[in-house]
Order: structure tokens, then sequence, then C-alpha cells
């Protein structure tokens, strides 16, 4: 059922009333799993789907939580939120939107100071990051001064 979870586990536990009991005696039951590179389909953007098959597909195979380490901003942190509101099945999702890329490119980061790069970290969480990804920085100070920032 959505948004339960496991309330006790034993043999000589008081089951309040409503609650659903599931005999697993011979049964193994694991914790949801979490999949720290995961990438579910958070590429496009647009319209959001009411449905994520990415989402259906970790939570069959037993995955309750996912981080994306390179996404689209908009589209991966709105279906995350989505799915905190109850608005769409899936996973907790964590993602370092999208990544701080150095090569050019439509979505380059430009580092040229730390101050760039503290700036790239407060806007990456504003909207929900909680891990940043660096990728292509051309310079060792760049990478250098991401890290410093973090």
């Amino acid at each position: 059922m959505a948004g339960s979870y496991i309330q006790a586990v034993g043999t000589d536990v008081d089951i309040p009333d409503g609650a659903e009991v599931i005999d697993a005696a011979g049964k193994t039951i694991l914790p949801g799993t979490v999949d720290a590179h995961a990438h579910a389909n958070h590429f496009a953007g647009g319209p959001l789907p009411q449905e994520n098959w990415a989402y259906l597909a970790n939570l069959a195979f037993g995955v309750t939580t996912a981080h994306d380490p390179s996404a689209n901003t908009e589209t991966v942190f709105s279906l995350s939120e989505m799915v905190r509101a109850g608005l769409m099945t899936g996973p907790r999702i964590f993602s370092t939107g999208t990544i701080l890329y150095g090569a050019d490119g439509n979505f380059k980061a430009v580092v040229n100071s730390l101050d760039d790069a503290c700036s790239h970290l407060r806007r990456m969480k504003a909207v929900g990051a909680f891990s940043v990804k660096s990728y292509n920085q051309p310079r060792r100070e760049q990478r250098q001064q991401i890290l410093q920032a973090a």
C-alpha cells in the first residue's frame, strides 16, 4: 500500500486496530534498496509525465531510494516533488541535477573563481540538489574551487 511502512516485526507485538498484518513466516523481508547511481529517465524537458516507467521498474526490483548523478534539473526535482506529494508513484529521488559541465556546450558551468563555484553550488542547493557532479572542468584549479566550495 502506498505510503505504508513496517511498524513492528515479531511474534510479541501490539497490533493497532486497522493495521495490515502480513504473515512472513519462512520468508525474508528486506528493507528497500538504494541505487546510488540511477539514471531514471530525467533527461526530457517540457510537460511532465503522470507516470515514469523507470520509477515503476525500480520499485518492482525493490529500489525505494535512487540518486541520479546527472539529470535535467527541472525534470528531476519536479518529479521528485511529485513523488513526495503523492501525485506520482516512485522511489525517493535525490539528484545532482544538471552537472557542472566544464566543456563547451549548451549547459556549460563556467568556473573561473571560488565565487563562481560557490554560486553554482548555491543555485543547485536552492533547487533541491544535495550533491553535485563536476565533469570535464578543464583546469585543476577549477576542479579544486568546486571542491573547496562544497
